[in-house]
């Protein structure tokens, strides 16, 4: 279980590999189990992907302004990050199954070694 980063229950995710792959890129923005995940995001008028999140996914709404506090408390996000809930992480792990095995990331919960936590 991920460390929540908020009483919302958000948590940062980690791809343990292929995190730049078009592929994989793809089951984020489009693959069905995550069409709520992207639906909470774009309805609150914010992006999946937004050009100053070094490409980490936000499946919670995030705003440029909140990733600047974000790295001011010591977290650095980079394109292998998801932002997400608690209770989408089984969801994305289903839409990743559809990729093939030699493709396929997997989710670590536990902070990058290179990467600061508070």
């Amino acid at each position: 279980e991920p460390p929540l980063l908020s009483c919302d229950g958000v948590v940062l995710l980690r791809l343990t590999r292929m995190a730049r792959s078009p592929d994989v890129a793809a089951i984020f923005l489009e693959h069905p189990a995550l069409a709520d995940c992207r639906s909470r995001v774009t309805n609150a008028g914010c992006e999946i992907t937004p050009s100053w999140a070094c490409g980490a996914r936000l499946f919670v709404p995030f705003t440029e302004q909140q990733f600047s506090e974000f790295e001011q408390e010591g977290f650095e996000l980079l394109d292998h990050h998801i932002l997400a809930l608690s209770s989408d992480q089984e969801s994305i792990e289903v839409a990743l199954r559809d990729l093939p095995r030699k493709c396929r990331p997997r989710l670590s919960n536990g902070p990058n070694t290179n990467e600061a936590s508070p």
